[in-house]
């Protein structure tokens, strides 16, 4: 038992081995239990444990692994992101909550796989960040912009961390990129008109990115377009509500 905070927190080590006939699973665990106090201190603490190299959080139990070995299963299925079905009497935040949810344990699990040896379970990983990504958008109304900055930062600069660099990623050719130029032009112009009602440190960033690989493109600067439109990926959207496409 530890003080953290103004709380009273239960720190257990669990170090064992599971097993189910002749399969059998290491596990080491560290398990946190709050026994009085603030629910911010128990997170606080996993945050600052988390810091450490080789520790992360996992989404499987004891019970869960042990079912699997059980059905004599050595690696974990893959499984489709599920259509999030919530219920009639849920509130906009309600479905929220339930949506990132989701979307963290998709995360969670693949990153089990991908840690365990599945190095296809990165793309999934990658999948279940966008989907965060995503839902802060459709939800932004709800949260102010400035309350998730940082996690939209840290979603952000952890994707070009998680490309495997080994696959060469689809280059579009000059036709391509010139067939997508109107609706470029389109979207900046709508984008242009929108972007009064938000501070400018937001929206010029943005904007000023997609303006390169669209001066890139309209004069033909080939040599620009790949490093124009990475640069500008790597800025979130700045609209609160809603996605264009």
């Amino acid at each position: 038992m530890i003080n953290y905070g103004i709380s009273e927190i239960e720190v257990d080590i669990d170090q064992c081995k599971i097993s189910a006939g002749e399969l059998s699973e290491a596990l080491c665990e560290i398990e946190l239990e709050l026994k009085q106090g603030k629910t911010a201190d128990l997170f606080a603490l996993g945050n600052g444990l988390a810091e450490h190299s080789g520790l992360r959080q996992g989404s499987l139990s004891k019970a869960a692994r042990g079912y699997h070995l059980a059905q004599s299963n050595v690696t974990h299925e893959r499984r489709q992101l599920r259509v999030l079905k919530a219920a009639a009497k849920f509130s906009i935040e309600q479905v929220m909550i339930a949506s990132v949810k989701l979307e963290i344990s998709q995360w969670q699990y693949y990153e089990e796989l991908w840690l365990g040896g599945d190095f296809q379970a990165r793309r999934s990983v990658l999948e279940a960040i966008a989907l965060i990504r995503q839902a802060l958008v459709i939800f932004g109304g709800l949260v102010p912009r400035k309350a998730s900055a940082d996690l939209r930062t840290h979603l952000t600069t952890m994707e070009p961390l998680l490309v495997d660099k080994t696959v060469q990623p689809q280059v579009l050719n000059d036709d391509e990129y010139q067939e997508q130029l109107t609706r470029l032009t389109r979207h900046l112009l709508v984008f242009t008109l929108l972007s009064g009602i938000y501070p400018d440190e937001q929206t010029n960033p943005y904007l000023a990115s997609w303006h390169e690989l669209q001066l890139a493109v309209s004069g033909r600067c080939q040599s620009w377009y790949e490093a124009s439109r990475k640069q500008a990926l790597l800025h979130a959207p700045f609209w609160l509500n809603g996605a264009f496409s």
